[in-house]
């Protein structure tokens, strides 16, 4: 936020966060989901071949969403969050008429993906996409694998 005269504050990113998630929020849901149903699949499969029953296999079902719905839950959080914030700050960034590139950071842990760890410090022009084919951190517009769960930013200079 930048402080301006008085009490109120500017936060050029704000509406279009809130704008970007009226637009878009669960659009990546779909891909979450369709890795839910492989792994529901995956659970009904191992029980029929283990010869369960149907109420075991309800049982490992049921068991097997418990265990995993704060996991999952983060997930979809993090996807969006990154999704929404990505776009408002790339959009905050064309919108200056100032910034002209954008660069890659990741999150320089060891919980970064691989393909994100060679983009690191990365520096395109700002209407150009990454070696990966995303604008920005989290663009929904790119494969799932470089998106969900993504902790990147963007810097952006002159």
């Amino acid at each position: 936020a930048i402080m301006g005269k008085g009490d109120w504050t500017f936060d050029p990113a704000h509406d279009l966060v809130r704008a970007w998630i009226a637009r878009h929020a669960a659009d990546s849901v779909k891909s979450i989901l369709e890795t839910n149903l492989a792994d529901v699949r995956a659970v009904i499969l191992a029980g029929t071949d283990e010869g369960l029953t149907v109420t075991q296999i309800g049982r490992k079902l049921r068991d097997f969403y418990s265990d995993r719905s704060s996991m999952k839950a983060m997930r979809v959080a993090r996807t969006e969050v990154t999704q929404s914030a990505g776009f408002a700050q790339h959009e905050s960034a064309v919108q200056s008429g100032v910034m002209k590139h954008h660069q890659w950071l990741s999150s320089r842990d060891d919980r970064v993906r691989d393909s994100h760890v060679t983009m690191d410090g990365e520096e395109q022009m700002l209407d150009h996409p990454y070696s990966n084919g995303l604008i920005f951190p989290g663009d929904p517009s790119g494969d799932p694998s470089e998106t969900i769960q993504c902790r990147c930013v963007e810097m952006f200079t002159p």
